[in-house]
């Protein structure tokens, strides 16, 4: 446990009157000590007297000092630079002095203690909040940068008219502001600053500092007040305290998820490029930009679909972050009770990309989960193609191979073609005329003239090569091809007509 000279200053405040009323640096330290004339100790605050602050040199620091009571040898004391000295305008008992700042370290001690035992529950975020809000003296919230309040202490709750307002903001607007280079150079900043929040009636000061993961602004903490007073630097050092606790937690879970009832801004532009209305194309490459994505990076999307289980909805908000967590630089949305999952490949000039079907089968064989697998694609915007890639795969590949845990669309591509083929119109009025009629002939002559037109095409008419496949000798194979001649009108010189019979053949296959 830390404590910052600021921070000490203003908890002594509420007791005695401190000077300096503006210090010159603010150096942290994790116990105190008094004063008995050897070099200060690192890391310690030192309790010395007027009288010995006098005698103390350059070659005694650095240090960080509380001197108690000031008197004729403080006045115009000239204390080298690196030393930072608090002065109590009166002289305090030692005992009582020990009492103040034992108590300081036990307030602060608990605080910190109720923050390490911080968990990513938005339930037990709250409760952090409003014991940190005497503290930090104001209201306290969790937003995220697409300004949604996440949580907020107890005595922010009755601003209903300020949360409205915030989070009734035009798309439009929100767009504009996402897409603004100053506001995303806010997002950037890795400081406790003043933010100052437009409301319709008012302006609303707020020190706030943004929470980062894998370098990547996701959420922003946010001090409010109420009052006019000016925000006094201990609160800057509590904020980031405050901050830095939030961070860690976020780092327990996937790079782009939190357990609470908001999207991050990548979610947000995966979830919207996956419906009819997506966001706009300036947005989303702003979005891409702050995880350091391009949409020309190579991606995979992945479909996961439950099976054998009702409470569907729980077991996929599960599975988001554990999924995000196996995948790395990966983003999941949860659509029509099933997850997709986005993952970033990497850059098209990168090498050794990881397969993402052989590492899909570490989650599918402890799930209860099968997943459809698009084709690998350059544009992000092409998202809403790749779920439907993926919904084929999956489809298709449960019907034709049902014991498999993943399809990949590359596998059932023909048959996805196929398929949309023979949708609208009956399969059979897809196939050639000829070869058709050829059918027609063999059931009516008990003959097998078809069989040998389909082992020549797909042969590359060769008639050894048939012959062999059919169990028959050349000269027969030979023959065959003679009476199909005279049968059909077939050129089997013309590419049309090749393509034409090999779709037909596939056509009859999967009928």
């Amino acid at each position: 446990m830390f404590l910052t000279a600021e921070i000490l200053k203003k908890m002594l405040s509420r007791r005695y009157r401190i000077m300096p009323d503006t210090l010159p640096s603010n150096p942290s330290f994790c116990g105190f000590r008094f004063y008995n004339g050897s070099a200060p100790q690192k890391d310690h605050l030192c309790v010395i007297s007027p009288e010995e602050l006098a005698f103390l040199r350059p070659e005694n620091g650095p240090g960080i000092f509380l001197c108690n009571g000031t008197g004729t040898e403080t006045k115009d004391l000239c204390l080298p630079e690196d030393f930072t000295v608090l002065c109590l305008e009166n002289r305090v008992e030692s005992g009582e002095l020990i009492n103040a700042l034992n108590e300081i370290f036990e307030e602060i001690e608990s605080w910190e203690g109720s923050l390490t035992r911080l968990t990513p529950d938005v339930s037990d975020i709250r409760n952090a909040l409003n014991e940190s809000r005497n503290l930090l003296r104001g209201s306290i919230i969790l937003a995220d940068n697409r300004f949604h309040y996440i949580a907020y202490t107890d005595d922010f709750r009755g601003n209903a008219a300020l949360i409205q307002t915030i989070e009734g903001i035009p798309k439009y607007v929100t767009e504009d502001i996402l897409t603004d280079p100053a506001y995303q150079a806010v997002q950037s900043s890795r400081r406790v600053m003043l933010y100052q929040v437009h409301t319709a009636r008012q302006v609303v000061p707020a020190l706030c500092y943004n929470l980062f993961k894998k370098d990547s602004s996701i959420y922003n903490a946010r001090i409010m007040l109420t009052s006019k007073e000016a925000f006094t630097p201990d609160q800057y050092d509590l904020l980031k305290i405050l901050g830095d606790r939030l961070a860690d937690v976020l780092w327990q879970i996937a790079p782009f998820s939190f357990p609470i009832p908001a999207f991050s801004s990548l979610h947000h532009a995966v979830a919207s490029c996956l419906k009819e209305e997506p966001a706009s194309r300036p947005l989303v490459h702003a979005i891409l930009r702050m995880v350091h994505w391009s949409a020309q990076d190579k991606y995979v999307l992945a479909l996961f679909s439950p099976y054998f289980i009702r409470e569907k909805d729980e077991m996929n908000a599960v599975s988001v972050n554990q999924l995000e967590l196996l995948f790395p630089n990966s983003c999941g949305v949860i659509i029509d009770q099933r997850v997709a999952l986005l993952v970033n490949l990497g850059s098209k000039k990168e090498q050794g990309h990881f397969r993402f079907q052989e590492n899909i089968a570490t989650f599918l064989r402890d799930s209860l989960y099968k997943a459809g697998i698009s084709s690998e694609f350059d544009d992000f915007f092409r998202i809403r193609y790749a779920l439907y890639e993926a919904e084929s795969a999956l489809r298709i590949g449960n019907i034709r191979d049902s014991m498999y845990w993943y399809y990949r669309f590359p596998d059932y591509a023909m048959a996805y073609t196929l398929d949309h083929a023979s949708r609208d119109v009956y399969y059979k009025d897809l196939v050639n005329q000829s070869f058709l009629d050829l059918l027609d002939y063999d059931r009516e002559h008990s003959s097998s003239l078809a069989k040998t037109l389909e082992q020549y095409v797909k042969n590359k008419f060769n008639v050894s090569h048939t012959a062999s496949a059919l169990y028959l000798n050349r000269s027969t194979v030979l023959a065959h091809l003679k009476k199909i001649e005279e049968i059909t009108s077939l050129n089997l010189d013309d590419w049309h007509t090749h393509l034409h019979l090999l779709l037909s053949f596939a056509l009859l296959e999967n009928e």
